[in-house]
């Protein structure tokens, strides 16, 4: 009686262990996601939307350039 009293008492130290474990990582993914939606709140909008314009003018003028380059031809340059 006294070894399944040991086993019972080891089992029961493994689980809490285990479940002390799961807590910190749950503690830990819910830090991470507060930060996340405090930077989500804290978010500029309006620089936001300038950055974006700004990428879009960036890529427009890349497109631009990419057709520019497409239709020129090495005979045309030799020319």
């Amino acid at each position: 009686m006294r070894m399944h009293h040991i086993a019972l008492q080891s089992k029961l130290s493994i689980n809490a262990g285990t479940l002390e474990r799961a807590a910190e990582r749950q503690a830990d993914y819910q830090t991470v996601l507060e930060g996340t939606i405090s930077e989500l709140r804290d978010a500029d909008i309006t620089q936001i939307a300038v950055r974006i314009a700004t990428y879009e003018t960036q890529l427009q003028a890349s497109y631009s350039a990419i057709a520019k380059l497409q239709s020129l031809s090495l005979v045309d340059y030799l020319r």
